[in-house]
């Protein structure tokens, strides 16, 4: 089945406390946005969407050259909310028939090994899928309600819960895949409710009220974190960066002291290279095979060749060392 991503980016994000917007925030050297369409890209989408608004022009300039990003401009007139604001890509996918991806532009850490999974529960059906995740505490968020077959039975909101569903600890991430009517049964959305906003978990209640099915795919709880401010800005940082080491430990990489060791995810290294502690390596840097980058270098958009042996304490940016 064909595949179009929406991605919601609409937010202001003023826990951030930047003038920059929070999809934009860096993470391992990558905006968030672009670790999320990377996530999704083995997919191959043939379509993707991204709703924008407060600070749009940083998104628009980051993406002016791709052609397979189209951006529309959230219209507040027509409601608020992330339900209003999914919905305004009903126009831009009216042509397209396939399954379509709606998720949040604050999550760099889904992968893509779970968009699958996604996938192919909803290629056995012709309801809805979503992501839930399992959390040590989820305070604040849509617990998960199941029928005995493991079915979606409903998302209740935490002040909606009773005393026994606060107590579920699986939750709604907001990570949704539709079924190719989604654009017209999601004009049952309402706004009726204390903040007057269009909701998207609405299109849950929704999808069952069609008779239709809606199934669940279980992520890691680290998965679905978003970001919110700046500390939890870093706790993502420090999740991806354990992963990009873990990549090139298990890819034949040496690092003497991994926990000292920072290494972008813009970074390519080949094997039998040795990283001494305290290393940094960002951008755009390429480390060929035997190569050994001495303790405490910064390298920065650097070409590392063969069997290059970098001194301790070197700092360097657009350089080539043979």
């Amino acid at each position: 089945m064909s595949l179009a991503v929406v991605i919601l980016a609409a937010g202001e994000g003023t826990r951030m406390k930047s003038k920059y917007h929070k999809a934009m925030q860096e993470v391992a050297g990558r905006p968030i946005l672009e670790h999320i369409l990377r996530a999704i890209e083995p997919l191959k989408p043939e379509r993707t969407v991204l709703i924008v608004g407060y600070g749009e022009e940083q998104i628009r300039k980051y993406f002016k050259d791709d052609e397979t990003v189209s951006l529309i401009t959230q219209d507040f007139d027509k409601g608020y909310g992330t339900g209003a604001a999914f919905m305004q890509a009903a126009q831009e996918l009216a042509d397209f028939d396939g399954d379509i991806l709606a998720l949040y532009g604050d999550g760099p850490l889904l992968k893509t090994e779970t968009l699958q999974k996604l996938s192919q529960a909803q290629a056995s059906h012709d309801g809805m899928c979503l992501v839930t995740s399992v959390v040590k505490d989820p305070t604040g968020m849509g617990r998960i309600i199941k029928n005995t077959d493991g079915t979606i039975a409903g998302i209740v909101e935490e002040k909606d819960a009773n005393e026994q569903q606060r107590k579920i600890n699986e939750v709604n991430p907001s990570i949704f895949l539709f079924s190719k009517d989604i654009f017209k049964i999601g004009q049952g959305l309402d706004n009726k409710n204390a903040s007057g906003e269009y909701y998207l978990t609405d299109m849950v209640e929704l999808y069952i009220k069609a008779g239709k099915t809606v199934k669940a795919v279980v992520a890691e709880e680290e998965e679905v974190l978003s970001a919110n401010d700046r500390k939890e800005l870093f706790t993502l940082e420090k999740i991806l960066r354990d992963r990009i080491r873990d990549k090139w430990l298990k890819a034949g990489v040496t690092m003497t002291n991994p926990e000292q060791t920072y290494i972008d995810d813009t970074v390519v290294i080949e094997r039998d290279v040795v990283l001494e502690p305290g290393v940094i390596i960002i951008g755009n840097t390429i480390i060929k095979e035997d190569a050994r980058i001495g303790a405490y270098s910064h390298l920065k958009d650097c070409i590392v060749k063969n069997g290059a042996q970098v001194k301790a304490f070197t700092i360097a940016s657009n350089k080539s060392f043979s």
